[in-house]
């Protein structure tokens, strides 16, 4: 369920960049990365209720142990930040290289939890 969820919210993070809707797709990028780390930490039992629980068990239990990254761990945190300032701050302003770099990063994030489910 998550790994579905995650990516109709990749799909639509990538609509809504080609539709100029720039900081609804840097949300909606977070979100698919997100949904992909839910999905990892369901192999491991854990579920965490929060967006940093999600973080801290993620490097606690993957990127510790080397089955991702740490690069993906601190993509998740930027997306995370990027998804707060968009939704919550009306002063920062995202334009298309700026939602293009989050897209690119949840797209990264995927790629590797991907790898980790079994799912290439």
């Amino acid at each position: 369920m998550e790994v579905s969820r995650g990516a109709d919210a990749l799909r639509s993070a990538e609509l809504l960049i080609a539709q100029k809707l720039f900081a609804d797709s840097v949300s909606r990028a977070y979100y698919a990365a997100l949904h992909f780390a839910r999905a990892l930490l369901l192999l491991r039992g854990a579920e965490p209720r929060t967006h940093a629980g999600v973080q801290r068990l993620l490097s606690l239990e993957f990127v510790r142990s080397g089955d991702l990254p740490a690069a993906m761990s601190h993509h998740l945190s930027a997306l995370e930040k990027q998804r707060s300032d968009a939704d919550d701050t009306a002063e920062i302003v995202f334009d298309h290289e700026a939602a293009a770099l989050a897209l690119d990063h949840a797209r990264a994030f995927i790629t590797a939890a991907r790898a980790v489910l079994g799912h290439e």
